[in-house]
């Protein structure tokens, strides 16, 4: 199924990328099912992050906050640091309806 991203709530976005390069790691909510999906992607400036991923299959689905958390680690080719950590975790805080 095509996402609608008019629809999608995002819920958690945070970009670790530098200069003219990207690494975005996202978590959206489809609200037709309440279901939580997270991404990651990075390029550069020529491209815009997630273009290729225009399905929920291309998605990870995610059940908890932990599972976002981790798979923004496990996806990230770098450590977050204190305050991207903070910044991605309180944005997972304040929208994630359990």
């Amino acid at each position: 199924m095509d996402i609608n991203w008019d629809e999608m709530q995002e819920i958690a976005f945070i970009d670790l990328g530098e200069h003219w390069e990207y690494e975005v790691i996202s978590v959206i909510q489809d609200p037709r099912t309440g279901k939580y999906f997270a991404g990651h992607d990075s390029g550069c400036s020529c491209t815009y992050p997630f273009e290729d991923m225009q399905q929920l299959s291309d998605w990870t689905e995610i059940r908890t906050k932990a599972e976002a958390v981790d798979f923004a680690k496990r996806h990230s080719s770098r450590e977050f640091r204190a305050d991207e950590t903070a910044k991605f975790m309180g944005q997972l805080q304040q929208n994630w309806v359990d």
